[in-house]
């Protein structure tokens, strides 16, 4: 659904574009929209299941689930949960990618959003070190190569 008013919103976008050429005017509507659009995802995403573990920050001792991500990119992740965490609550991330199987990635993540229905939270990455961006943008990268063929 979501994607139908997407392609609906670039369309008309792209019309109104054809007649700013022409008329030389500058709609601010749709100029805004793409800004927004764009700022919104700023890295590619990819929807691959992989394995993860996850704790709250706090209290110590930490105690660790696993769960399934549903996507990932180099800004942050989307996983499966059946807990709900508050918006900007800290969790400790630990995960393998495929193409590094023997290397594990950890990492801090900050809530963006989490529901219930649904069972998701939506994590962004803070202060990810560059080696674990490296291998996370190389593994996205490798599997939008492998989609496009």
């Amino acid at each position: 659904m979501r994607n139908r008013y997407c392609g609906a919103w670039l369309s008309l976008v792209e019309r109104l574009n054809g007649v700013q050429e022409v008329t030389g005017s500058s709609p601010v509507a749709p100029t805004r929209l793409e800004v927004i659009m764009e700022e919104k995802r700023q890295n590619a995403r990819i929807d691959k299941p992989l394995i993860m573990q996850y704790a709250q920050s706090t209290p110590e001792p930490l105690r660790w689930d696993s769960t399934t991500i549903k996507n990932i990119s180099t800004d942050g992740i989307l996983f499966n949960t059946n807990k709900i965490f508050g918006k900007n609550e800290r969790l400790q991330l630990r995960f393998t990618i495929p193409a590094d199987p023997f290397n594990r990635l950890e990492a801090v993540g900050e809530v963006v959003e989490s529901v219930l229905h649904g069972h998701r939270t939506r994590i962004k990455f803070i202060n990810l070190g560059e080696h674990e961006k490296k291998v996370i943008g190389d593994y996205v990268e490798c599997l939008l190569r492998s989609n496009k063929k």
